[in-house]
């Protein structure tokens, strides 16, 4: 049974399909469930494997043209400001301090009206802080209305 989405794997940009057979080669023996899902410059993989396992797996078989694996730490669907509101509630359940956000939309939207709206939401929460971590977050369009939204590190 495959989980929710556990890793953001950034590639470069037209490698995706390769790194993606590659990352099919070294997780697929592990978790028959594994999804990969690709996005500009990069690849979500949903598993039912942890994060740690996840990672130790690509450490043990090295991926090419793999630049940065992140762990998602939440992930929410629906309209924007829903998503936005579920990704911070998940963020604030796990005790998630924020330093700084910054916003992957794939020109779907306003990357910079993306982050204000999360930094505006994040203080609003009491999430921001300077201990807090360097995030991403990945705006993915599902369909007319409908968004997926993930926040790594």
């Amino acid at each position: 049974m495959t989980g929710g989405p556990k890793l953001l794997v950034s590639t470069e940009r037209g490698k995706e399909k390769r790194v993606a057979r590659d990352l099919m080669d070294a997780l697929y023996p592990h978790d028959r469930g594994v999804k990969l899902e690709l996005i500009e410059g990069g690849i979500v993989v949903y598993s039912s494997l942890s994060h740690d396992h996840l990672i130790g797996l690509l450490q043990q078989y090295p991926v090419r043209g793999l630049l940065r694996v992140r762990r998602v730490l939440a992930s929410a669907e629906g309209s924007l400001e829903a998503v936005v509101d579920e990704l911070l509630a998940q963020a604030a359940r796990l005790g998630v301090k924020l330093r700084s956000v910054e916003a992957r939309t794939g020109g779907l939207i306003d990357r910079h009206m993306l982050e204000e709206l999360i930094a505006l939401r994040a203080g609003q929460l009491n999430l921001t802080g300077r201990n807090g971590v360097r995030a991403r977050t990945v705006l993915v369009q599902r369909d007319e209305g409908n968004w997926l939204l993930l926040l790594a590190v």
